[in-house]
C-alpha cells in the first residue's frame, strides 16, 4: 500500500522543520558561544530523530492512510511559533545558567529533556493537528519516549567522553605491554610505541558508536515491542552490547599502534582508521541483531 499524498506532504514539512531546528540551533549554539557536543546541536541526535520519525510513519503505514487529516493553518502556525519559543528559551536558560556559572549536568538532563519533549510534540501537532495526537496517543507517546532515552543516554556518554577516552587509553596501553611492545608508553591520552604514537580523544573514544548502537537498540525496541517472549532480560541486552561496542573500539585501537609501530604508520592513520570502526560495527551490529531476534523474538 503507498502513502497518502495528504500524508506524504506531513511527513516532509515536520522533516524539514525538523532539520531547520537542527540549523537554528548551530546558529544560537555560536551566538551564544555554547559547545556543540551537548545542547541538541549535535548531528547524530537529529539524524535519529528523523530515523525515527521514518520508522514510526513506515511501522504505522495503514493507520496513517486511514486517517483523516484536518488542517487548521492558525492552529499550526501558533504550535510553530510555541515550538520555536520553547526552543529559544531553553538556550536562553542554557546560556544564563553558564553565566551564573550554575552546576550544568542537573540542569542539561532536566530541562533540556523537559523543553525539547514539548518542542517535539508541539511540532508533531503543528504538521498533523492535535486530533491527530490524541488518536496516535499511545504510539507517539512510545516514541517520544525513545527519543529522549536516546538523548539522555548520548548525553551520559558525552559528558564522561573524557573518562571514556582515558579508560580506551588504559585498555590499549594494557594491551600492547601484555602483547608486542612491554617498553610502550602511556601519558594521559597519549600513546606511543616504538617511533609511532597517537592522542585517544573523545572523538577516538567509541561515543560515537556507542550511540549509534543505541539508537539501534532502542528502535528494535519500538518495532517489536509486543513480540518480545520476554523484557525483563532488554536492559542486560542493551549493556552487553553497548560493553561489546567499547571493546570493538579497544580492539581497533590497539590494531592501529600494531600497524602503525610494526609496519606503516601512513597506513594506520589514513586508510586503516578511516574505514575499520564502520566495519567492525556493521558486523558486530548484524552478529548481534540476528543473535537478539533469535533469542528474544517470538
Amino acid at each position: 500500500m503507498k502513502f497518502k499524498k495528504d500524508v506524504m506532504v506531513r511527513v516532509y514539512i515536520f522533516l524539514f522543520l525538523v532539520l531547520l531546528l537542527h540549523f537554528c540551533s548551530n546558529i544560537l549554539a555560536d551566538f551564544l558561544n555554547l559547545s556543540r557536543n551537548f545542547y541538541f546541536t549535535n548531528t547524530m541526535f537529529y539524524f535519529f530523530l528523523i530515523l525515527s520519525g521514518v520508522v514510526f510513519v513506515y511501522s504505522r503505514k495503514n493507520k496513517l492512510n486511514l486517517y483523516s487529516y484536518k488542517t487548521d493553518y492558525l492552529s499550526s502556525l501558533l504550535f510553530i511559533v510555541l515550538a520555536y519559543f520553547c526552543f529559544i528559551l531553553y538556550f536562553y536558560l542554557t546560556f544564563l545558567s553558564k553565566s551564573l556559572m550554575i552546576s550544568n549536568l542537573f540542569f542539561v538532563v532536566l530541562f533540556s529533556t523537559l523543553l525539547y519533549l514539548l518542542v517535539i510534540v508541539l511540532l508533531i501537532m503543528a504538521v498533523f493537528g492535535r486530533d491527530f495526537f490524541m488518536t496516535f496517543k499511545q504510539d507517539l507517546f512510545f516514541l517520544i519516549m525513545i527519543i529522549i532515552l536516546f538523548f539522555l543516554v548520548s548525553l551520559i556518554l558525552r559528558f564522561n567522553g573524557n573518562a571514556i577516552a582515558d579508560l580506551s587509553t588504559k585498555a590499549v596501553y594494557f594491551f600492547i605491554t601484555k602483547s608486542f611492545d612491554p617498553y610502550a608508553t602511556q601519558k594521559g591520552i597519549s600513546l606511543s610505541s616504538e617511533n609511532f604514537g597517537v592522542d585517544i580523544g573523545i572523538a577516538c573514544s567509541g561515543i560515537e558508536s556507542m550511540t549509534l548502537f543505541t539508537g539501534l537498540f532502542l528502535i528494535i525496541l519500538f518495532l517489536e515491542w509486543n513480540n518480545f517472549k520476554s523484557r525483563a532480560k532488554l536492559f542486560i541486552w542493551f549493556l552487553v552490547g553497548l560493553f561489546i561496542t567499547f571493546l570493538l573500539n579497544v580492539l581497533r585501537l590497539f590494531t592501529l599502534m600494531y600497524i602503525g609501530a610494526r609496519h606503516s604508520a601512513d597506513f594506520a592513520l589514513n586508510m586503516f582508521h578511516s574505514n575499520a570502526s564502520w566495519i567492525l560495527f556493521v558486523i558486530f551490529v548484524f552478529v548481534y541483531i540476528k543473535y537478539f531476534y533469535e533469542k528474544n523474538i517470538k
